[in-house]
């Protein structure tokens, strides 16, 4: 999670870890998932500002939403979450 001071302080592994959380059904509509959400919109906008953060919301939005569909290949949903991090590493 980012420190008080605002900076980023998330490692790229830990960000694909946040992210993760969201294709996985045994999290969905849980805390942890909405932990995984907040903490990933705080680093956007630590490492990017307000731009970033919106980018990254729109994202884990779309990914939330395309798991909950189950339409999408595995391929797809690997693209979606690598989106996620480097634009929340941005």
């Amino acid at each position: 999670m980012s420190n008080l001071s605002g900076l980023p302080s998330l490692t790229k592994k830990q960000i694909e870890g946040y992210v993760a959380i969201f294709t996985n059904v045994a999290f969905r509509d849980k805390p942890t998932e909405q932990k995984a959400y907040d903490t990933l919109l705080k680093e956007a906008f630590a490492r990017g500002g307000q731009d970033t953060r919106y980018a990254a919301q729109e994202l884990i939005d779309e990914l939330k939403m395309e798991h909950r569909r189950n339409i999408l290949s595995t391929g797809d949903f690997k693209r979606m979450r690598e989106n996620i991090t480097n634009t929340v590493l941005a």
